[in-house]
């Protein structure tokens, strides 16, 4: 079972301390050893992600504002991930969303399915969590009820 949560470039911290405390609610451990900073290479990132296998991602849609990265979105990191890192394939994704960027994320999503990039594994991967949502009492529990699905369904295709 997945018990420990590595979060890539964490949102500021109104929403970065909501979802943090939803996830340790859900029963998961967040180290601060296992922050991968807002300021970090796509490189590093992905040099980090390598060594983290069995662990629940928290990627926020907006993954980051800078000019020197190509992975903006969390979208881009879980491509990359699936590009790069097999081992991770399993790991539940946990996408916290800004209200700002929700239109932005159902253009993207449509785009990408619309492509087949986006396919209905990568999609079942990710539990998309609104701004809005954070103070929802009962988003701890959606939060553990993904992470155990997809568990339970990777647990049956190893056996």
């Amino acid at each position: 079972m997945f018990t420990k949560v590595t979060p890539v470039r964490p949102y500021w911290s109104e929403i970065r301390d909501k979802m943090f405390t939803q996830i340790t609610v859900a029963g998961f451990t967040i180290d601060e050893a296992d922050v991968i900073g807002i300021n970090q290479t796509d490189d590093t990132i992905m040099s980090h992600l390598m060594t983290r296998e069995g662990h629940i991602l928290l990627v926020p849609y907006n993954a980051s504002s800078s000019n020197d990265t190509a992975m903006k979105t969390g979208l881009d990191v879980v491509f990359a991930i699936h590009d790069n890192i097999p081992k991770l394939f399993p790991s539940p994704i946990i996408m916290p969303v800004a209200n700002a960027l929700a239109s932005s994320l159902r253009s993207r999503l449509a785009e990408e399915r619309g492509s087949g990039r986006l396919t209905p594994q990568i999609d079942r991967q990710i539990l998309f969590i609104a701004e809005n949502d954070l103070d929802r009492p009962e988003l701890a529990l959606r939060i553990r009820s993904h992470v155990e699905k997809l568990y339970q369904a990777h647990a049956l295709l190893d056996t």
